[in-house]
């Protein structure tokens, strides 16, 4: 679900302890498009406009936005909060990505 933070089931999850889905609801592909939300202790240089921070289960986190990854939709599996209210910023930072034009 979009902005639904994941936990990282993965190899890589003590440095992207979760994943952030970006993508539409609307799209029903067997995929997801993915923001790895890195500890922030491991990426202390980023671009705020580009890689928004966000407490998730009293964690600091960055929005590795620039790492945006399609992963098989059922390894979402865990899910832990929402940042629906932060869509903003999450959006502005993908709008960054692509564009280069700062919301």
């Amino acid at each position: 679900m979009q902005f639904t933070v994941y936990r990282n089931l993965r190899r890589s999850q003590q440095d992207v302890p979760y994943l952030l889905d970006v993508q539409s609801d609307l799209l029903d592909i067997g995929t997801r498009m993915v923001v790895p939300l890195v500890a922030a202790a491991r990426f202390p240089d980023h671009l705020r406009r580009l890689n928004p921070s966000f407490t998730v289960e009293d964690q600091c986190v960055i929005a590795s936005t620039a790492d945006l990854a399609a992963v098989i939709s059922s390894d979402l599996s865990e899910p832990v909060t929402s940042l629906s209210a932060a869509q903003h910023d999450i959006r502005a930072a993908l709008e960054f990505l692509l564009t280069g034009i700062d919301l």
